[in-house]
């Protein structure tokens, strides 16, 4: 199935005027894609039945697909820009990685946040956009996780950084490749997906193997 013909044969199809004005060929640039069954999913205004959650990084749109009917059923576009992995939590808000959408940062040159927002109202509720001594700044790639506890882990891929903030934004801790290469140290890896596991989801042998926590 194509995303473009299920955009296109849905009523969101206009809101391929929302694409970024610099694309060369890749219109939507799907970037993340998870399968919801039936019944299992909140974020969109209409029942689910076995639809998937897409996210579209050139056109600041998040939207969810039905398969039987091969087309769009639901979508948002806002203030949001060239974002990433889009998610529905269990509070029926999305999680999104904000790339380029923290205008009010843009000044000080931290164009990147995280923000959960209200898709029945497009609300932000809660957004994390780091500070001048510690900024969250990603132009590509980039991830967020919304843990049990409130904390949210987040990937800030360009800085090759793992975090973990609370919901005040407070940073719980944090992870810097220490990796450097270039004639001046200034090349760093690459994060590209931090998650957090429990030694519950992993086999059991190799749980046993894991040193205890900390």
């Amino acid at each position: 199935m194509s995303a473009l013909e299920a955009l296109l044969h849905s009523d969101y199809a206009r809101m391929l005027r929302a694409i970024s004005w610099d694309i060369e060929g890749d219109f939507l640039h799907l970037i993340r894609y998870r399968y919801s069954a039936p019944g299992r999913h909140r974020a969109s205004p209409t029942p689910a039945r076995g639809r998937s959650w897409c996210r579209f990084a050139n056109s600041m749109q998040s939207r969810v697909i039905d398969m039987e009917e091969a087309r769009v059923v639901w979508a948002l576009k806002g203030s949001w820009h060239r974002q990433h992995d889009a998610q529905a939590l269990p509070n029926g808000h999305v999680l999104i990685f904000d790339n380029f959408g923290h205008y009010d940062g843009r000044d000080g040159g931290n164009w990147s946040r995280v923000i959960e927002l209200d898709p029945a109202t497009s609300d932000i509720v809660w957004s994390c956009a780091g500070d001048r001594t510690h900024p969250l700044q990603s132009d590509i790639r980039s991830s967020e996780q919304r843990l049990p506890d409130g904390d949210t882990l987040i990937t800030e891929s360009d800085g090759g950084r793992v975090l973990e903030v609370s919901s005040a934004g407070e940073i719980v801790w944090e992870y810097i490749s220490p990796v450097r290469a270039g004639a001046h140290q200034e090349l760093i890896p690459v994060a590209t997906h931090g998650e957090r596991y429990t030694a519950e989801q992993f086999a059991p042998e190799f749980a046993a193997s894991l040193p205890p926590a900390r």
